[in-house]
């Protein structure tokens, strides 16, 4: 998967972290302690809690998953290997080429195993069903990693936030073609799908950026009379209209992002400086 998000979160976040950070070096320890576990893949989360800090903390030192497995590597020699997930992701990959290409009807096992180039016998031993795949492709997006990276540039403009979150829908849906008719006219077989798979997958991102923009709405930031929710809502519309209406997202999407977080600030923002921020709406 294309990492559109953590480009652009280095991109405004420019202030280095000292060599000697404490808490930097709690991020390592309590990441080599979880794999040292082989409790299984390594997830951003769980790495802030048990180093106790918030996610935002952990993403101003690492901006994704594989920022903080090269960091181990190359500071403490710890090979970042997880048991099975290498195969496992190869079937996803298998799977998400079978569903883009076929749809989520036409696409089998076979298909799945064919594309990722492994038998189908170990297709089933990690997925029970076409269902199960489904619902790990959903999850197979860090939406933790893009909710702690939001949650890190609350100190962004709104603009710059906006894109942030852009880059993050764009990329899922880019990678998830197929997520596009799930999310637009779920069919009866995928509903519950979808349904069971809203707490882990991309699809949390909504109640994550309803949060981020009710903040900002206290903030003064946007206009008064808007509702968080809705504007989450309207935000992943605008950004799967770019990929579904737009070829040339394909091409750039990182300027697809910069033109929907453009147009979205100019609906929402408020048009006067913000005393108790010190941020002005742009």
């Amino acid at each position: 998967m294309i990492d559109y998000t953590s480009t652009c979160f280095k991109a405004w976040y420019p202030l280095p972290m000292p060599p000697d950070d404490p808490a930097r070096a709690r991020i390592l320890d309590a990441a080599q302690e979880l794999l040292d576990l082989r409790a299984g893949p390594l997830r951003l989360a769980d790495v802030a809690v048990r180093a106790g800090l918030s996610r935002a903390s952990l993403y101003r030192r690492f901006a994704d998953r594989q920022a903080l497995l090269d960091a181990l590597q190359a500071e403490r020699g710890v090979a970042a290997g997880e048991p099975g997930l290498d195969l496992r992701r190869t079937i996803l990959a298998g799977a998400r080429e079978a569903f883009n290409a076929s749809g989520l009807g036409g696409a089998t096992m076979d298909d799945v195993a064919s594309r990722a180039g492994v038998g189908v016998a170990s297709v089933y031993r990690h997925f029970e069903d076409k269902a199960g795949l489904l619902r790990a492709l959903l999850a197979d997006f860090e939406i933790d990693a893009l909710a702690g990276q939001l949650e890190a540039a609350s100190s962004a403009p709104l603009e710059a936030f906006l894109r942030l979150a852009a880059r993050g829908i764009i990329a899922f849906f880019l990678d998830n073609r197929f997520a596009l008719v799930m999310v637009v006219d779920p069919s009866d077989a995928t509903r519950e799908i979808v349904a069971s798979a809203r707490e882990t997958s991309a699809l949390r991102l909504t109640p994550a950026l309803t949060a981020a923009l009710a903040e900002r709405l206290r903030a003064g930031e946007i206009v008064a009379d808007e509702d968080p929710r809705e504007l989450a809502a309207a935000l992943v519309g605008l950004c799967i209209a770019a990929v579904a209406l737009t070829p040339a997202t394909v091409d750039d999407p990182d300027a697809a992002a910069r033109r929907v977080a453009r147009r979205f600030t100019r609906a929402i923002a408020r048009r006067v400086p913000v005393a108790a921020t010190g941020r002005r709406a742009t």
